[in-house]
């Protein structure tokens, strides 16, 4: 699974960026799922939270965005 920000005004489905990956990375590298985030959680200092990130994700699980 791989969690994604995005930009302000861009947009893109989960299908091209799939392709994009798999163009740049083995195929056994490349994420079954995408879910795309509003932010990542990251703590005072800016050091990303992935304990919280990967509760996020196990929460969502369905592709859906935040």
């Amino acid at each position: 699974m791989a969690a994604v920000v995005l930009h302000e005004a861009q947009e893109v489905d989960e299908g091209e960026l799939k392709d994009s990956v798999k163009e740049k990375l083995r195929s056994n590298r490349t994420p079954d799922e995408i879910v795309f985030l509003d932010e990542l959680p990251y703590n005072e200092t800016g050091k990303l939270l992935r304990r919280v990130l990967k509760e996020q994700l196990v929460d969502l699980g369905d592709g859906s965005t935040v």
